[in-house]
Order: structure tokens, then sequence, then C-alpha cells
């Protein structure tokens, strides 16, 4: 994971506990479980697929250009996708 990934995780957990008012050693994972909230890693693989299906579906020429080129199979959101169907 990259160090971008890291620190928008823990600023994805900052910003819940403050939102829920919570201090102390609580385990993070339990209370988005208790409030049914995805955590970071859920949201970021839900909002990829999202992405995904709709420039896979698109009909616009330079996002199909682009889905097509070979780059395109290189980069790192792909390489999330494929991992993640």
């Amino acid at each position: 994971m990259s160090m971008f990934h890291i620190c928008a995780e823990v600023a994805h957990n900052d910003c819940f506990r403050a939102l829920f008012k919570i201090r102390g050693p609580h385990s993070i994972s339990e209370l988005f479980c208790l409030h049914n909230i995805l955590n970071f890693k859920e949201m970021r693989i839900m909002s990829m697929q999202s992405l995904m299906y709709r420039i896979r579906g698109t009909d616009n020429d330079v996002i199909s250009a682009i889905r097509n080129c070979n780059s395109f199979f290189d980069s790192e959101l792909y390489k999330l996708w494929i991992a993640n169907p």
C-alpha cells in the first residue's frame, strides 16, 4: 500500500472518530461495523469498481481510446479492478 493510501485511511478513521465524538482506544473496525459504515478499503474498492464499470460501458470516443491503450492495462486502477472483481 502506498503512503498516500495509508494517509488517506488514517484521515478517514480520524474523520469518523471526530464525527461520532469517539475518544480513547476503541477498535475502529468494530465501530465501523457497529455503525454500518464502510472502512476506507471497502469504500475505495466499491468506488473503483463503479468507475471501471462506467468506463467499460461508455460510448465516449476519448474514454474508449484511453481504455483500449496498453498503458491503461498497466495502470494502478486496472490492476486494482482485476484484483477485486
